[in-house]
C-alpha cells in the first residue's frame, strides 16, 4: 500500500516535537572547584623589608660585585640579604673554611632550599587548578560534540525523510508544498541546534588566588609574603609595571573580562566574585589566567636557581 503524503506530513513535524523532547541543544552541569588542591600551609610568613631597603641592597657595591639583582631582590624578599652580604665580605678577606663561614653558608643554603620549597609548593597548587580545569572542559566540550552529532544527524535524516516522501508521484502539489517546506524547516532547524550548543557548569571557586591579584589585596592567604611582595611592587624607575599589574594588563588585553561597563562587572563577579555559570570559554580564560601566574612564579624558581650558581661560583 503507498504510504500517502499526508500521513508522511504528519509524521515529520510529530518527528521534530520528539527531537525537540530528547536533544537538548543546552546541557547545564554542576562540578565543584578543586577544593583537593587548595594548599595546607603558607611556608613563608616572615617580615618583608620596604621598598627603600630594596633599594639600598640593589645599590650596595658588594652585593652587586657577586649577585645580580633578581637575585638581591629575591634574597631581600626572603630576609637573608644580611648573611649573603656578609658572606661576600667574609669571602673577600679571605676566610675561607673558617667555622664561621661554613656554618653562614650552611644557612644559606638552607635559605635558598626554602624558596624553591615555597615557590614549587605555590606551583605545584596552581598546576593542581590548572589539571582540574582540563578536566571539567573535558567533560564539557565532548558534550558540545555529542549535541552536534546528535543535532546533524538528524537533520540529514529529516532531509533525507523529505526527500523520499517528495519522491512519490502523488498529484497533490499542495501536500508535496508542506513536505518541502516541513522538512526544509526541520533541516534548518536541526542545522541551527548543532552549531549553537550551549554548554554551562556552575561553577563557584573556592580558592581566591584570582581574586588576591585583582583587588591587589594588602594582605593574602594564596601566596607567601615573599612571593607576594616580589609579584605586587616595583622595585626601580625603570619597570613600568609589577609582574601583577602586568598579569592583570594581559587579562584584559586578552578580553578574558569582556568589555569595560556592564559586561565587565558580570565577568569580573564570575571570575573574582561568587562565581556562577561558566560556559567553555570562561573555564578555558580562568584556566589560562591561573597558567599565566603559574609561569611567574616559575620565574622566580629560575632566580633562585641563578642565586645558587652565583653563591656558589
Amino acid at each position: 500500500m503507498a504510504i500517502s503524503k499526508t500521513l508522511l506530513f504528519i509524521f515529520l513535524p510529530s518527528l521534530f516535537f520528539l527531537k525537540c523532547s530528547f536533544f537538548r541543544s543546552d546541557v547545564k552541569m554542576k562540578l565543584q572547584g578543586a577544593a583537593y588542591c587548595l594548599s595546607s600551609n603558607i611556608l613563608y610568613t616572615g617580615q618583608v623589608p620596604t621598598l627603600l631597603e630594596v633599594q639600598k641592597n640593589l645599590e650596595d657595591p658588594i652585593l652587586k660585585s657577586k649577585y645580580s639583582s633578581k637575585s638581591i631582590r629575591l634574597a631581600s624578599a626572603y630576609g637573608f640579604i644580611n648573611d649573603l652580604k656578609l658572606h661576600a665580605i667574609l669571602k673577600k678577606n679571605n676566610k675561607i673554611n673558617t667555622p664561621e663561614i661554613l656554618d653562614l653558608e650552611v644557612k644559606i643554603l638552607q635559605n635558598i632550599n626554602n624558596i624553591t620549597v615555597d615557590l614549587t609548593s605555590t606551583a605545584s597548587e596552581f598546576n593542581c587548578y590548572v589539571d582540574r580545569f582540563t578536566e571539567i572542559l573535558d567533560v564539557m566540550i565532548e558534550k558540545h560534540k555529542d549535541i552536534e552529532t546528535s543535532n546533524s544527524i538528524y537533520g540529514i535524516m529529516v532531509g533525507a525523510l523529505a526527500a523520499v516522501a517528495e519522491g512519490y508521484n502523488i498529484s497533490s502539489n499542495l501536500n508535496s508544498q508542506r513536505i518541502v517546506i516541513t522538512g526544509g524547516t526541520l533541516g534548518a532547524f536541526f542545522a541551527y541546534k548543532a552549531f549553537t550548543p550551549n554548554v554551562t557548569v556552575d561553577f563557584r571557586p573556592r580558592s581566591t588566588n584570582l581574586k588576591d591579584v585583582w583587588y591587589n589585596v594588602e594582605k593574602t592567604n594564596n601566596y607567601s609574603t615573599a612571593l607576594w611582595f616580589l609579584l605586587t611592587q616595583k622595585f626601580d624607575g625603570n619597570e613600568s609595571l609589577s609582574y601583577r599589574d602586568l598579569l592583570v594588563k594581559r587579562w584584559i588585553e586578552s578580553n578574558f573580562l569582556g568589555e569595560e561597563g556592564e559586561e565587565r562587572e558580570r565577568q569580573v563577579d564570575l571570575f573574582f566574585g561568587k562565581g556562577g555559570e561558566s560556559t567553555i570559554k570562561n573555564l578555558t580564560d580562568r584556566r589560562e589566567m591561573i597558567h599565566q601566574i603559574e609561569t611567574f612564579i616559575f620565574i622566580h624558581e629560575q632566580d633562585a636557581r641563578a642565586l645558587i650558581v652565583e653563591f656558589i661560583k
